[in-house]
């Protein structure tokens, strides 16, 4: 891994109404899982879609890293 390797992985492709438990339930298994957070953030349009962030960090980048090869895709 490189030096600047990150703790926390983003994840995209959740379904509006995700849960931080459901997230947790994903990556709680992989070692060094530390923690969720999903923020739900309203569209900047007014008809726009609601977003979905979310946030999951790890004891260190080479945890995050293997959680990252397993779900990739």
């Amino acid at each position: 891994l490189p030096p600047e390797a990150s703790a926390t992985l983003f994840v995209d492709g959740l379904p509006i109404d995700c849960t931080r438990r459901e997230a947790a339930h994903i990556f709680r298994p992989f070692i060094g899982f530390k923690e969720v957070r999903v923020v739900h953030k309203d569209a900047k349009r007014a008809v726009g879609e609601k977003i979905v962030l979310c946030f999951v960090e790890f004891a260190d980048p080479r945890c995050a890293a293997t959680a990252l090869e397993a779900l990739q895709g």
